[in-house]
């Protein structure tokens, strides 16, 4: 009987033990599959201390009670092999789940940043900034988001790499999709804010150089202002003297 029972759930275990391509829901299954199998484990060794205890009761003669031990034993060996290696699979398929859910976890965070970011553009707009200071120091602040953008950027290698590795074992076809769109977003913000800077900063010299040219054009009209009355001077005292 107790034979029979761990062939049936060695046998059964080879059906759901390997991991190939499959996608959460079916991982999730897999972990209930193996729940239930240590747990039936846990029962055959239930029935291994009860037989134990009857053999020990029952007083049998030496060969015989040999014979069943050393049968007892093998069977006991074989149980406790099945019991690892299910737990070995079963710590992969958590450890799967667990990157799974942290990846789904980090690209949430980077698209929540990604969108702050857009927003925080609007403050930015060419349209807004009047003064060739404000110009400036818009450009400053796409500078500095530039440099947040190569932090990011570091991160989401890392996210990459990460992928990468699980989708080997995995089949998540909503995971890539999210990734990829993340992919696309970050791409096309950090190249609008690249734009964006290179147009105020372009905008800033010019604002300041049209400034310059500006106060130096008044400066000239102040200089003829004042030779002209000079002059207006020189002539009415020339009236006067004749």
């Amino acid at each position: 009987e107790l034979d029979r029972n761990l062939k049936y759930l060695t046998t059964n275990y080879e059906t759901f033990e390997s991991i190939q391509k499959d996608n959460r829901r079916e991982l999730d299954i897999k972990l209930d599959k193996h729940q239930l199998l240590f747990q039936s484990i846990k029962e055959f060794d239930k029935q291994f201390a009860n037989i134990r205890s009857k053999i020990y009761e029952a007083g049998l003669k030496s060969s015989l009670e040999e014979s069943v031990q050393k049968r007892l034993k093998h069977l006991e060996q074989n149980s406790s092999l099945l019991q690892e290696k299910a737990m070995q699979t079963f710590t992969f398929i958590t450890t799967i789940k667990f990157e799974c859910e942290q990846l789904v976890t980090d690209i949430k965070q980077m698209n929540d940043w990604l969108k702050l970011t857009d927003q925080q553009l609007n403050k930015y707009l060419i349209i807004n900034l009047s003064t060739a200071e404000e110009k400036n120091d818009a450009a400053k602040r796409m500078l500095e988001k530039l440099d947040d953008f190569a932090i990011q950027e570091a991160h989401r290698e890392q996210m990459k790499q990460r992928s990468d590795s699980l989708f080997k074992t995995l089949d998540d076809a909503p995971l890539q999709a999210s990734l990829d769109d993340l992919d696309q977003t970050f791409s096309t913000l950090k190249q609008q804010i690249q734009h964006r800077y290179e147009t105020l900063n372009r905008a800033g010299h010019h604002h300041a150089d049209y400034d310059l040219r500006l106060h130096s054009l008044f400066e000239t009209l102040s200089t003829l202002q004042t030779t002209f009355h000079h002059i207006r001077q020189q002539e009415n005292h020339s009236d006067v003297l004749f």
